[in-house]
């Protein structure tokens, strides 16, 4: 899932060793390549003007970052980003280099310095969907309803693409959810039903919103449903087994993991949920 992040990345998939005498030019559409010409070591003023190994380096930690990205390394990747804004720190789309570093800090599960590192660029870029949509899920990770909530009433506002409202209301409905605005999350979750009605995640989440909302019976009937249509999908029987488990149903709730551990075996999620509802059932007993 981490190569989601970075499609902007993968043009530079697979470039040669011999980066030293290229240039990396940056833009939303992603990085291309020219030759280096003396012309960029001599068009700023003096007290700006990077030395010729600067540049060279600086575009060889770009090009490396970026192949480490597309090939999912992302300590290495990190690294080589910091260290080519170390060399240039105002060079022309920074803001693409610090955009990657925090998703990179997303998937590596640093939230917080994900969301600093969105906000720094949204100061200076508050037009950049993408850096929002990315501070969104941040703000979502950290618990900060409100904030996501304001930056996706923004984004939603003037959406167009199908998929990609899907996608925004989809976390809105997350974000309120955790806000305990049941009605509104329906609300999201219908929307996203139809526009793309095979959504396994927005039926998922649909079920959990009727059970923290008080409508456990259209729960569980919606939730077995949806079982019988996808019965490899684990995350559906784990969930059903929680909300069993809380009505004090506590063998069905294990013959369900029981289920889902025959599709997946080691896992190790499901192995915790069961041993802790057995524990639950011999207190009872």
């Amino acid at each position: 899932m981490k190569r989601l992040f970075f499609l902007t990345c993968m043009l530079l998939c697979g470039i040669c060793s011999g980066l030293a005498q290229v240039r990396v030019e940056l833009s939303p559409d992603g990085p291309t390549l020219r030759p280096l010409e003396m012309s960029d070591y001599d068009r700023h003023e003096p007290a700006r003007r990077l030395t010729r190994q600067d540049s060279v380096d600086y575009s060889s930690h770009v090009a490396r970052a970026f192949n480490y990205l597309a090939a999912d390394s992302l300590a290495q990747a990190r690294m080589h980003l910091e260290q080519a804004l170390r060399l240039w720190p105002e060079a022309p789309g920074t803001w693409i280099l610090r955009h990657n570093l925090g998703r990179i800090a997303l998937a590596e599960g640093r939230h917080a310095a994900a969301y600093e590192e969105f906000t720094r660029i949204l100061k200076k870029l508050p037009e950049e969907r993408t850096v929002r949509k990315d501070r969104a899920a941040a703000a979502l990770e950290l618990g900060y309803t409100r904030e996501a909530l304001e930056d996706l009433n923004l984004l939603l506002a003037n959406e167009t693409s199908d998929s990609l409202r899907a996608s925004l209301l989809f976390m809105r409905a997350s974000a309120r959810m955790k806000s305990r605005l049941y009605a509104d999350a329906r609300t999201d979750l219908k929307a996203v039903l139809s526009l793309q009605p095979a959504s396994e995640n927005a039926m998922l989440l649909l079920c959990a919103v009727d059970w923290q909302s008080g409508r456990r019976e259209s729960a569980l009937l919606m939730l077995g449903g949806f079982i019988n249509a996808h019965p490899a999908n684990t995350l559906a029987r784990s969930m059903r087994a929680g909300f069993l488990a809380e009505q004090g149903r506590t063998e069905a709730a294990i013959l369900d993991l029981e289920d889902a551990l025959r599709i997946e075996p080691g896992n190790l999620e499901i192995l915790q949920q069961r041993d802790n509802i057995v524990r639950q059932q011999r207190k009872r007993k």
